[in-house]
Parts: C-alpha cells; structure tokens; sequence
C-alpha cells in the first residue's frame, strides 16, 4: 500500500492536467432528484481526471404521490417530505478505452465522496413555517458509477452517468437511516475560458 501512495503522489502533483471544464446538470434518483455544478481536470494522457462537486438534492418522502382535489379542482401532493441533502464531494474519473475508441464517446468510471450538509425541515403547511427552526447537521456520502461522455465539436460534452449513492445518516429521520439509491447523472460541460 505504502509503495502504491508513494508511486502515486507524484504522478497527482506534478502531472500535466490540461484541460478544465465546468459543468452543470441534473440528478435523478430514486430517493429525490437535484441539481449539481462541478468543476473537472483532465490529464494529458486523457486516462483520468479529478473532480470536485456540490449538489442540491430534495429528498421526497416514502409515501409521496400526486391526488386530485375534487373540492380545490387542482392536483396536491400527498406525504411530502421537507429534507434537503448538499452533498460537497471530490473524487475522480477513469477512462478505461482511453485512445483505443476512435468515435466521439469516452466510457468511464467515476468514485466520489466527501461530507453532506442535512437540512431537515418541519412537515408544516408554509413555507416559512417549515424551514424556520430546521435541524441541521452533517453526515458524510459516496458516489461511484459508470458513464459515457459523448464530445461535441465545440469542446464541451455530455455526461451521462448511472451509478448509486450511498447516504448514511447519523441519525433517524422519519424512520430512515440512509437515503442513498440509483442515481442518473447528466452534465452538460463546457471548457474554462
């Protein structure tokens, strides 16, 4: 192991990360959806990048599902849940057919974690009485999947990645310990300028 970190410290400090891009997009999971912004490096011999991440997530709740209002002659959701995961991770990227695919897709495989900032709001009727006195506290979380980056001419890409999320949470809310799951990731990334 001690050869391994030795062998690899070099190659992560004095390694020739050419190319940076920033990229937003969307969250789909099967405990809520969300929205990220990250930033990546790529290095050189474009076999492995870092990326560091925030996400936004709004956890829906167990029971959560549209009904029709007969009386208010509108839709409403039932069982909601007022639970906001911030997720603030770095990891990095693995592109396995680096050189040996000649078209405009990159498969990869993607490791990311770091710290989750929990906001646990009131199950009220306002807005304002909901996130009043919400509990806050943090926790920690892992991403790993697997994708494909799909190259535009102008430089940017599309990432499309399919992996799981594991959120442990250090406590109970509303008789859930963890809130990870599937998870589909889409970036839209463009250079840095």
């Amino acid at each position: 192991m001690k050869k391994w970190i030795i062998t690899l410290f070099p190659v992560l400090i004095f390694g020739q990360f050419s190319t940076v891009h920033n990229a937003f997009g969307l969250d789909i999971g099967t405990r809520g959806s969300g929205i990220f912004l990250n930033r990546s490096w790529q290095h050189e011999n474009e076999k492995y990048g870092f990326i560091a991440e925030w996400r936004l997530y709004d956890i829906k709740g167990n029971d959560e599902t549209y009904v029709y209002n007969y009386y208010a002659n509108q839709y409403e959701t039932v069982g909601k849940r007022s639970l906001i995961l911030s997720p603030i991770y770095g990891g990095g990227k693995w592109f396995p057919f680096a050189g040996k695919i000649d078209n405009n897709f990159s498969p990869f495989v993607t490791i990311l974690g770091g710290p989750v900032f929990v906001l646990d709001g009131k199950e009220a009727l306002t807005f304002k009485e909901r996130w009043r006195k919400a509990e806050t506290f943090w926790t920690y979380g892992l991403f790993v999947g697997v994708g494909v980056d799909f190259k535009m001419m102008t430089q940017g890409s599309i990432s499309v990645n399919l992996g799981f999320d594991f959120l442990p949470l250090n406590r109970n809310i509303g008789g859930d310990t963890h809130l990870g799951g599937f998870l589909i990731h889409i970036a839209f990334n463009r250079p840095k300028k």
